[in-house]
């Protein structure tokens, strides 16, 4: 095959193999690909080989082996190193990681080698380069990081405890074995309520109010092994990892000490907002620019620094349309004085596209004679999983648990929303109460768990058969409601009777088996203007009349109210 600038075989080819199919995979791998024989010849290469190394074509032309070593070497920060493993790669006699290269513009790869060994062909070796600046640099990063913060804990003269959701203790640096008394053994396990003098309020309550908040600090009373109490300066953020929560302790008793300490705590600090999504922002009024103080906020959002111009209009610009004039009017009502703080929740887009919800507080620190504002400082907060929180607590707060439908408190809330819109438009709205027949009877066969699987069953079935805006929900053991907007007493009646065969023709199953049931229905309704007002409490009524009335005629039919 003969060699291009793009890239080139030597006589490894296969003659049954189909070449056309070989010279695509390996002119299209992604990594650089090398071939050479075991006494150095250069055999093969690939596009992206020669690309990362900036071959000329005459130089690939020549195939001096030599030269391509020699070009090669330059371009990397430890040319000789390179030069001298040559002799034990190509010695090579299994596929490992040879080494790691680091080029002269902070580009890194990491070469793999396999012996390739073709029938009648050239022992050969495949040199495969790949790109790995990013994980090497993180992985630098994180190794850097993990050091800085394990030479901190260890040798800090504050007191460092990590605990866990249940309130343990799951590490704790020298410093706080020293002043509670404790080994390190002894102190990992223990409750935090053990080490707490209990004052104004229990500890339990104390720590789920903490993890609520996500930070806290105070002064605090403990008591060490021997049965002494130390009173301690306290600074806390919940979750600075996943599950686990800082606390910094400084002994107060140790007045000489005090001020080393405090400013050691507020390095820590910073160390733990990085991780918990905090950031001090200061804002410059009179020049337009906003700066983050411990430089996290750029990364907070994913941006890099030259992605985000440092001004409050570059910012500002990223906040949610939705959010963006409530956080323009808390802040303006701050610079003229009509609020003593500026404290907003908003939105702002991060860089991979999705919302990050932030909470925002800070105030005016720096006035001109006349009054004007000329610096702002504060903190935001990454408060996203708070808010996914609240979203998860109301939904559970307006469902029933069983069926996943409305709950009785918030299907008689929409309803009544549902009858004072219809009363405004004077539209006729009904009202469907639904009994599952002779359920008692199938608890008592089944057990509980058969009754849950027909409740379920019986509740998507009537979700399916529902309408856009029916309300639907479930409001007692076996009775479902439903209200319907803008339906007639005799349209009621239709989607009933409809929902009424769709249960009978739908058993529920049940440990594999199908159960048939029924359901009776009762009918109310509000015919519009001129009829009264409507009232959820009286349609109510009204429907269970029908439905007893359903009862009493046999089960498994509908019957309306037309009193």
């Amino acid at each position: 095959m003969a060699d291009s600038p793009a890239g080139g075989f030597g006589p490894l080819a296969d003659p049954q193999a189909d070449a056309a199919m070989v010279r695509a995979s390996f002119e299209s791998a992604p990594d650089g690909v090398l071939v050479l024989s075991r006494d150095g010849r250069i055999l093969a290469y690939n596009r992206a080989y020669r690309n990362l190394l900036n071959f000329s074509d005459a130089m690939l032309a020549r195939r001096d082996a030599m030269e391509w070593r020699r070009h090669t070497a330059g371009m990397l920060q430890d040319p000789q190193a390179y030069l001298d493993g040559m002799e034990a790669l190509l010695a090579t006699d299994q596929s490992r990681v040879f080494d790691t290269l680091v080029l002269r513009d902070g580009r890194v790869f990491e070469r793999q080698v396999s012996p390739l060994e073709v029938p009648d062909a050239v022992p050969a070796l495949v040199v495969r380069w790949r790109d790995i600046t990013e994980r090497y640099r993180a992985e630098q990063a994180l190794a850097q990081s993990q050091a800085r913060l394990t030479a901190i804990f260890q040798h800090a003269l504050n007191a460092i405890l990590l605990a866990g959701d249940d309130g343990r203790y799951i590490d704790a640096n020298p410093a706080a074995c020293t002043l509670l008394g404790y080994s390190h053994a002894q102190l990992v396990g223990r409750q935090v309520a053990e080490l707490v003098v209990p004052e104004r309020s229990d500890t339990p309550t104390t720590w789920a109010k903490f993890r609520q908040s996500g930070s806290a600090r105070g002064r605090v009373r403990l008591r060490r092994q021997d049965g002494s109490e130390v009173d301690a300066l306290y600074n806390a953020v919940a979750n600075v990892l996943p599950g686990v929560h800082l606390s910094v302790l400084s002994d107060v008793t140790e007045e000489l000490r005090y001020q080393q300490r405090q400013q050691e705590l507020t390095a820590l600090m910073d160390l733990a907002m990085m991780d918990a999504d905090l950031v001090f922002w200061d804002a410059d009024l009179r020049t337009g620019r906003m700066s983050s103080v411990n430089g996290h906020w750029h990364a907070m959002l994913g941006y890099a620094r030259d992605d985000v111009p440092d001004t409050l209009d570059a910012w500002d610009a990223l906040v949610h349309p939705d959010d963006a004039t409530a956080r323009i009017l808390a802040w303006e009502a701050h610079l003229l004085g009509s609020t003593s703080t500026f404290e907003a929740e908003f939105r702002i887009r991060h860089k991979q596209g999705h919302w990050v919800w932030m909470q925002a507080r800070g105030r005016v620190v720096e006035r001109a004679p006349d009054g004007e504002p000329l610096r702002v400082a504060g903190l935001r907060m990454n408060i996203t999983r708070r808010k996914e929180t609240e979203v998860r607590l109301e939904g559970l707060a307006h469902t029933d648990a069983l069926t996943g439908v409305l709950n009785r408190r918030r299907f008689t809330d929409l309803a009544s929303d549902e009858l004072s819109r219809a009363l405004r438009h004077g539209t006729p709205v009904a009202l469907l109460m639904m009994d599952l027949d002779h359920f008692k009877s199938v608890n008592d066969r089944l057990g509980h768990a058969g009754g849950d699987a027909v409740l379920r069953s019986f509740a998507a079935t009537a979700e399916g058969v529902m309408r856009q805006g029916d309300v639907f929900g479930r409001v007692g053991g076996e009775e479902f409601a439903a209200l319907l907007p803008q339906t007639t007493l005799d349209g009621a009646v239709v989607l009933a009777q409809r929902l009424r065969q769709r249960i009978q023709a739908q058993p529920a199953q049940v440990a594999g088996e199908a159960l048939p049931f029924t359901v009776s229905i009762g009918v109310a309704g509000w015919a519009g203007l001129g009829h009264g007002e409507p009232d959820i409490d009286r349609l109510m009524v009204a429907a269970d009349r029908a439905l007893y009335a359903a009862k009493a005629q046999g089960r498994d039919r509908v019957v309306a109210d037309r009193s």
